[in-house]
């Protein structure tokens, strides 16, 4: 497992939202930082930051990865999906161009986001269940109507402060959550998830997707800026 030192995060502080479990949690297990503040995230990104800034006295990385499955995910109610990441994004850089660190802001967003409809959608669906039906509208419609524009305006106003701001677009990962929405266990999703993905030979698996932040939040992306990092081992490649 690679860790903060190895990619010279040692000491950095980070915040994680939705860190309890999945995605946000691995990133944790990576120890993206030494000191990292994991909240979940419920609209509370300024009392997470002054949280940060307070007892930590930096914010040197701000890692956005909440979003919700199923019903809630209905277009009248995604504020964690859409207004999340914009208020992560928002209170971070304040905070980032007030103190003159040379941060670094990733948010989640997803591959299906990148998948208008028809056999390419289900595949990454995996299986037509309808509460995925409903996450893969909120995520298009995050990504479509927010994320990129967000984060390539963001990245065109902040790169004058040193601020790096990115964006990662995964396949669907066995995740506590969505396991629970399709009523599959991690190894079923899994395995369901390999057949119909390009890549073989290895199982997709939320770590991948913290080892994808850690690298954008490191010096060794430090000339990647308002970029969609798709980690889907292939699958927008197929024709």
């Amino acid at each position: 497992m690679e860790s903060a030192n190895n990619f010279g995060l040692e000491g950095k502080v980070t915040i994680v939202t939705a860190g309890a479990s999945g995605i946000g949690a691995e990133a944790a297990r990576t120890r993206l930082v030494t000191i990292t503040a994991t909240l979940e995230m419920r609209n509370k990104s300024r009392k997470a930051v002054a949280f940060a800034v307070e007892k930590y006295g930096a914010l040197d990385i701000m890692f956005s990865n909440a979003g919700v499955l199923g019903n809630r995910a209905c277009i009248l109610e995604i504020a964690v999906n859409l207004r999340g990441a914009a208020a992560c994004i928002k209170h971070a850089a304040c905070v980032m161009v007030e103190r003159k660190t040379h941060g670094s802001i990733i948010s989640t967003a997803s591959v299906a986001s990148m998948v208008s409809s028809g056999p390419r959608l289900a595949r990454v669906m995996v299986t037509p269940h309808p509460s995925m039906v409903s996450w893969v509208l909120s995520e298009r419609r995050v990504v479509s109507l927010l994320f990129m524009g967000l984060v390539r305006t963001a990245c065109g106003e902040l790169v004058v402060y040193g601020i790096r701001v990115n964006l990662i677009s995964p396949y669907l990962t066995a995740t506590a959550t969505s396991c629970k929405e399709l009523g599959m266990e991690a190894s079923e999703l899994e395995n369901a998830v390999s057949i119909a993905a390009n890549l073989k030979g290895i199982i997709f698996k939320p770590i991948h997707v913290a080892q994808t932040a850690l690298f954008l939040a490191s010096d060794q992306s430090a000339y990647v800026s308002g970029h969609n990092l798709v980690v889907d081992g292939g699958f927008l490649a197929r024709r």
